[in-house]
């Protein structure tokens, strides 16, 4: 039987990105709020919001840096997997595709995706 891990998350960046670079590979790790709403049996409106640790990649970095802010609504396609360190375990949302859907840096832009297609499963330390 065949399986597959993906995960789509449509949310708002928590914080404007930060390009970085480790051996020559350029990436950045971004948080990554979805929120959801819902009434109780009492008619009471309640909202929570989960925060997703997204790491994204070469091209697709360059490209969410360069055009994402802090509040820019975002569609992230990718695999879920996980670090452990000092007994912890992390986990990341590895990005393969990531589209600005509002807030563009330069509010000019609208709906480009940027895909990583020479992903080389390079994982930066936690």
């Amino acid at each position: 039987m065949a399986s597959e891990n993906m995960t789509i998350i449509i949310g708002r960046l928590g914080q404007d990105p930060e390009l970085k670079e480790s051996n020559g590979t350029k990436w950045l790790r971004l948080s990554v709020a979805v929120s959801k709403t819902w009434k109780d049996s009492s008619g009471t409106k309640k909202e929570k919001t989960y925060w997703f640790p997204v790491v994204a990649y070469k091209g697709t970095a360059e490209y969410i840096a360069n055009n994402a802010k802090k509040g820019s609504e975002v569609y992230v396609k990718g695999e879920m997997s996980y670090n452990e360190k000092d007994g912890k375990t992390y986990w990341n949302l590895n990005a393969q595709n990531i589209s600005i859907l509002s807030g563009w840096k330069n509010e000019s832009g609208g709906g480009h995706a940027a895909k990583d297609t020479d992903d080389d499963g390079f994982i930066p330390e936690v």
